[in-house]
């Protein structure tokens, strides 16, 4: 009889410990993905990349090194990527507010 006891005890203390293990997990969010660099300034890198692996690689004449190096430097700064919009800039902008072409109210005619 002590044995059996003991089995529903320790049926009981699974069933609460498999129970118990799921919570919490389900409010959690994911987290966010990491950001992306934008196509252009994500080609520019990848440029840059190669360039310096052709140079340490030693494919790159010493008289062009510098000059080709400084160009791949030169094109990633000059690059401009402006940040998409937020959202709160969107708010209502989509929607017409009563307005007919140019500006003007529908009502003419």
């Amino acid at each position: 009889m002590r044995k059996r006891a003991r089995g529903v005890e320790l049926g009981v203390a699974l069933a609460a410990a498999l129970a118990l293990g799921g919570c919490g997990s389900g409010n959690e969010r994911a987290a966010p993905p990491p950001p992306r660099l934008p196509a252009p300034l994500a080609a520019a890198k990848a440029l840059q990349t190669r360039t310096i692996a052709a140079i340490n690689a030693g494919r790159v004449p010493a008289r062009l090194q510098e000059p080709l190096s400084g160009a791949a430097n030169d094109l990633i700064e000059r690059i401009n990527c402006a940040p998409p919009p937020s959202e709160e800039n969107h708010k209502g902008k989509d929607k017409k507010h009563g307005k007919g072409k140019h500006g003007q109210d529908g009502d003419e005619g």
